[in-house]
Protein backbone atom coordinates (compact mmCIF):
# COMPACT_ATOMS: atom_id res chain seq x y z
CA UNK A 1 0.00 0.00 0.00
CA UNK A 2 2.46 2.68 1.13
CA UNK A 3 6.17 2.78 1.58
CA UNK A 4 7.50 3.89 4.96
CA UNK A 5 10.19 6.57 4.94
CA UNK A 6 12.55 7.88 7.57
CA UNK A 7 11.42 11.22 9.00
CA UNK A 8 13.64 14.10 10.06
CA UNK A 9 11.41 14.61 13.09
CA UNK A 10 12.98 14.43 16.54
CA UNK A 11 11.37 12.78 19.59
CA UNK A 12 10.94 16.26 21.14
CA UNK A 13 8.96 17.39 18.06
CA UNK A 14 6.67 14.39 18.42
CA UNK A 15 6.04 15.06 22.13
CA UNK A 16 4.83 18.61 21.37
CA UNK A 17 2.29 17.43 18.80
CA UNK A 18 -1.32 16.61 19.60
CA UNK A 19 -1.39 13.88 16.95
CA UNK A 20 1.32 11.38 16.04
CA UNK A 21 3.03 12.03 12.72
CA UNK A 22 3.39 8.82 10.74
CA UNK A 23 6.27 8.65 8.24
CA UNK A 24 4.79 7.43 4.97
CA UNK A 25 5.37 8.29 1.32
CA UNK A 26 2.24 8.75 -0.83
CA UNK A 27 1.67 10.47 -4.18
CA UNK A 28 -0.22 13.74 -3.76
CA UNK A 29 -1.81 16.47 -5.88
CA UNK A 30 -1.94 19.89 -4.24
CA UNK A 31 -4.10 22.69 -5.65
CA UNK A 32 -3.47 26.11 -4.11
CA UNK A 33 -6.22 28.73 -3.72
CA UNK A 34 -8.84 26.35 -5.23
CA UNK A 35 -7.94 27.38 -8.77
CA UNK A 36 -4.24 26.88 -9.39
CA UNK A 37 -2.66 24.08 -11.39
CA UNK A 38 -2.06 20.81 -9.55
CA UNK A 39 1.37 20.55 -7.95
CA UNK A 40 2.69 16.99 -7.87
CA UNK A 41 4.12 16.10 -4.47
CA UNK A 42 4.61 13.25 -2.03
CA UNK A 43 4.08 13.03 1.69
CA UNK A 44 6.95 12.73 4.13
CA UNK A 45 4.68 12.30 7.13
CA UNK A 46 0.96 12.45 7.88
CA UNK A 47 -1.23 12.95 10.96
CA UNK A 48 -4.89 13.71 11.57
CA UNK A 49 -4.10 17.41 11.86
CA UNK A 50 -1.23 17.96 9.44
CA UNK A 51 1.22 16.66 6.89
CA UNK A 52 4.57 17.54 5.39
CA UNK A 53 4.72 17.47 1.60
CA UNK A 54 7.88 17.20 -0.45
CA UNK A 55 7.24 19.52 -3.37
CA UNK A 56 8.49 22.40 -5.49
CA UNK A 57 6.69 25.66 -5.88
CA UNK A 58 6.27 28.91 -4.06
CA UNK A 59 3.55 28.34 -1.47
CA UNK A 60 3.83 30.89 1.31
CA UNK A 61 2.33 30.30 4.76
CA UNK A 62 -1.37 31.12 4.80
CA UNK A 63 -2.03 29.65 1.34
CA UNK A 64 -5.28 27.63 1.35
CA UNK A 65 -5.03 24.35 -0.55
CA UNK A 66 -6.86 21.19 -1.48
CA UNK A 67 -4.84 17.99 -1.26
CA UNK A 68 -5.56 14.59 -2.76
CA UNK A 69 -3.54 11.63 -1.45
CA UNK A 70 -3.57 8.64 -3.82
CA UNK A 71 -3.41 5.39 -1.86
CA UNK A 72 -1.76 2.91 -4.19
CA UNK A 73 -0.73 5.48 -6.81
CA UNK A 74 -2.46 7.99 -9.06
CA UNK A 75 -4.05 5.28 -11.20
CA UNK A 76 -6.07 3.92 -8.25
CA UNK A 77 -9.47 5.21 -7.18
CA UNK A 78 -8.74 4.98 -3.44
CA UNK A 79 -7.86 8.46 -2.24
CA UNK A 80 -8.04 10.87 0.67
CA UNK A 81 -9.22 14.43 0.03
CA UNK A 82 -8.23 17.19 2.44
CA UNK A 83 -8.64 20.95 2.71
CA UNK A 84 -5.64 22.58 4.33
CA UNK A 85 -3.50 25.64 4.79
CA UNK A 86 0.24 25.98 4.33
CA UNK A 87 1.74 26.80 7.74
CA UNK A 88 5.47 26.31 7.05
CA UNK A 89 7.75 26.51 4.03
CA UNK A 90 11.14 24.77 3.84
CA UNK A 91 13.54 24.19 0.98
CA UNK A 92 12.24 20.65 0.47
CA UNK A 93 8.54 21.25 0.81
CA UNK A 94 5.67 22.58 2.90
CA UNK A 95 3.97 21.85 6.19
CA UNK A 96 0.18 21.85 5.85
CA UNK A 97 -2.41 22.09 8.62
CA UNK A 98 -5.52 20.01 7.94
CA UNK A 99 -8.60 22.25 8.03
CA UNK A 100 -11.05 19.59 6.88
CA UNK A 101 -11.23 16.00 5.69
CA UNK A 102 -13.64 15.81 2.77
CA UNK A 103 -16.11 12.97 3.24
CA UNK A 104 -16.47 10.02 5.57
CA UNK A 105 -14.63 7.73 3.17
CA UNK A 106 -11.59 10.03 3.20
CA UNK A 107 -11.68 10.16 7.00
CA UNK A 108 -11.93 6.34 7.20
CA UNK A 109 -9.02 5.90 4.77
CA UNK A 110 -6.91 8.40 6.73
CA UNK A 111 -7.53 6.59 10.02
CA UNK A 112 -6.54 3.25 8.48
CA UNK A 113 -3.46 4.77 6.83
CA UNK A 114 -2.28 6.11 10.18
CA UNK A 115 -3.02 2.90 12.11
CA UNK A 116 -1.39 0.56 9.56
CA UNK A 117 1.77 2.65 9.15
CA UNK A 118 2.35 3.87 12.72
CA UNK A 119 5.27 2.52 14.73
CA UNK A 120 2.96 2.77 17.78
CA UNK A 121 -0.55 1.93 16.51
CA UNK A 122 -1.92 1.82 20.07
CA UNK A 123 -0.96 5.46 20.58
CA UNK A 124 -2.62 6.48 17.30
CA UNK A 125 -5.73 4.48 18.21
CA UNK A 126 -5.91 6.32 21.53
CA UNK A 127 -5.65 9.67 19.73
CA UNK A 128 -8.47 8.68 17.38
CA UNK A 129 -10.68 7.57 20.27
CA UNK A 130 -10.06 10.74 22.28
CA UNK A 131 -11.10 13.10 19.46
CA UNK A 132 -14.18 13.67 17.38
CA UNK A 133 -12.74 14.24 13.94
CA UNK A 134 -9.73 16.50 14.41
CA UNK A 135 -11.20 18.48 17.31
CA UNK A 136 -10.69 17.49 20.94
CA UNK A 137 -13.75 16.03 22.66
CA UNK A 138 -15.35 18.40 25.13
CA UNK A 139 -15.07 17.10 28.68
Amino acid sequence: MSEAKTSSQTPDDQERREFTRVPVQIDVDLVANDDGPAIFASTENVSLKGLFLQCRGDLPPGTPCRITLYLGGRSQEVKIEIEGEVVRRESGGVGVEVKGILGLQSFDHLQKLLLYNASEPGRVEGELESHLGVRPKSH
